[in-house]
């Protein structure tokens, strides 16, 4: 029986030429090596897919096929706005990585394998390392990735039956917060067919990458694509992420409850065309790279700390007049054309929409964590309704994605001593 070859992505950081003559010589003697004995199918990016950001899709769907990655490690690689992304893929998907460094000493080496977020990866140096052992160490990390996700496919037939999505109803019954003007409402269904809400808080992980595109279930991933500028077929430029990544750089990962507000996306965007404008960014997940996979913070003061860090991020876009994307940015260039207005009081932000942080893909039961939410809101809420100027956040949308959450989110927000649940006609 003829065996199946070991799918290896190259990843490399490319020239100004667009070539890498480490990674050339690789995917040479690799290709050579399939030929011979059909062993190893090398893949490398040689068609500048990433111009244009359209490497998202391509570079994705490679990434799945791979079995192993080769990580060819110079100097300067962690300068690349791509390949710390690309590691991120592959860990988030179980694929094993092999470093190979060139160019470098070895101590060079450890220190961009630190800023690229894998210090527990050992490089072999290019120099050093025999073909022979190269393959071999390939074929076993190969074998580690093979295994590992073998052992995922399991995940999916141990999830629980898919629940009822809830009717989409942004405005569903309405709260109001005692000593305030700001009211709380209970946002069914999908949040993707809500408009005209200021901002949405994105529940990220402490790494503050989104979710890869096609996850087309996940929050992050959907408000990552729905705020990309769409250049045409299969084409895009991720403006969401691309800010983020302007704003933290290498400064990752984040404290919990750290907040990163972006703007929705590019301009005549999905969202930008729904009436979002602004996307907080929380840290309310954290990402465990030993094992390989996320968990959302559970501890109730965490989950306060985030909803902290979103009330506080409201008062700072206001303090600056909507002007919050990295400098430089088309993002901000847009937003400044409008300063004048938000000072004059002709554009402003006034409502906001919450998760519930750790549902969903994070896996924790709504009943969990809506309690110290609401606590977290009413009393910085009604602390900040004396202040100079007051906090001009009015609507506060609580978003509940499934039916059957509904009646027990109800139940909390009913049963709250600081909320009183608003009459028609009263």
């Amino acid at each position: 029986m003829k065996a199946t070859p070991i799918k290896v992505f190259i990843c490399y950081r490319q020239g100004d030429d667009g070539h890498n003559p480490h990674a050339d010589n690789l995917y040479t003697v690799l290709l050579e090596a399939n030929e011979r004995k059909a062993e190893f199918e090398p893949w490398r990016d040689r068609e500048n897919v990433r111009a244009g950001a359209i490497w998202e899709k391509r570079i994705f769907q490679n990434l799945l096929d791979s079995d192993v990655m080769l990580l060819v490690l110079g100097p300067d690689t962690s300068k690349s706005d791509f390949i710390p992304r690309e590691i991120s893929l592959a860990r988030a998907i179980d694929l094993q990585i092999v470093p190979i460094a060139y160019d470098c000493s070895r101590d060079a080496a450890v220190a961009e394998l630190k800023r690229l977020g894998i210090s527990d990866l050992q490089a072999e140096l290019g120099d050093e390392i025999p073909i022979d052992q190269l393959k071999e160490l390939l074929r076993g990390q190969a074998k580690i990735t093979k295994n590992h996700q073998a052992q995922l496919e399991w995940f999916p037939a141990r999830r629980a039956p898919q629940k009822e999505v809830a009717e989409s109803n942004l405005r569903g019954a309405r709260f109001v917060i005692d000593q305030t003007r700001c009211s709380v409402y209970l946002a069914t269904g999908d949040f993707s067919e809500f408009t005209n809400v200021d901002v949405i808080v994105n529940s990220e992980n402490d790494y503050m990458q989104m979710a890869r595109i096609f996850e087309s279930q996940r929050v992050s991933s959907i408000l990552r694509d729905h705020g990309a500028r769409h250049l045409g077929p299969a084409q895009y430029e991720d403006t969401v992420q691309k800010e983020l990544d302007m704003h933290l750089g290498n400064k990752r990962p984040v404290p919990p409850g750290y907040v990163v507000a972006t703007s929705a996306g590019a301009r005549n965007s999905l969202l930008w065309n729904r009436g979002i404008r602004y996307l907080f960014h929380v840290a309310a997940v954290q990402a465990l790279p030993d094992k390989r996979r996320v968990e959302p913070f559970s501890d109730p003061g965490v989950i306060a700390q985030c909803v902290g860090g979103c009330l506080n991020a409201f008062r700072h876009l206001h303090d600056n007049y909507g002007v919050i994307s990295p400098k430089g940015s088309e993002e901000r260039r847009e937003q400044e054309k409008r300063r004048n207005d938000w000072r004059r009081g002709k554009v402003s932000a006034k409502s906001i929409l919450f998760p519930l942080f750790g549902t969903g893909h994070g896996g924790k039961e709504p009943a969990q964590v809506v309690s110290p939410m609401l606590d977290s809101m009413t009393r910085i809420l009604a602390q900040a309704a004396s202040e100079v100027p007051a906090l001009p956040l009015e609507e506060i949308f609580l978003s509940v994605y499934y039916k059957d959450d509904i009646d027990e989110i109800l139940e909390k927000l009913r049963s709250h001593k600081d909320l009183t649940e608003y009459q028609a006609g009263s």
